[in-house]
């Protein structure tokens, strides 16, 4: 039998689940783990939730924006910034201390690294090549 790949499986799985109750949802994603079980296809398992996150924004209308930031007092903030430059979005935070101060974004392939830690070595680097 053909594999399927991480996305297909994703298509599927958004497809037979958008139109039903939570209770139906619920049976339609324990039958689709039984299949993926059969299949032996479990290790796409993380790459199908990455695919069915993206159909799940997109169906709805919003932008994923990962947001990794020195503590986690900024997010209220930086959500509501994010909100009015891009609509409804879903915030992913990671807290990086070392950061210092700034922020690093990235919406899909793109990525903003305003954070104290970059501008900090790229003096150095400027510094000590100059």
């Amino acid at each position: 039998m053909k594999r399927l790949s991480a996305a297909t499986y994703a298509a599927l799985f958004h497809a037979s689940a958008a139109t039903v109750s939570d209770a139906e949802r619920s049976a339609i994603a324990g039958r689709f783990l039984q299949l993926l079980r059969r299949q032996r296809a479990m290790k796409l398992w993380p790459r199908i939730l990455m695919h069915l996150q993206r159909l799940d924004d997109r169906a709805h209308g919003r932008i994923r924006v990962a947001v990794t930031a020195p503590s986690a007092d900024c997010r209220p903030a930086v959500a509501q910034q994010l909100t009015n430059l891009f609509g409804p979005v879903t915030l992913d935070l990671t807290v990086d201390p070392a950061l210092h101060g700034g922020l690093v974004l990235r919406v899909g392939d793109d990525e903003i690294d305003g954070s104290l830690r970059t501008r900090l070595r790229r003096l150095h680097h400027h510094l000590t090549h100059a």
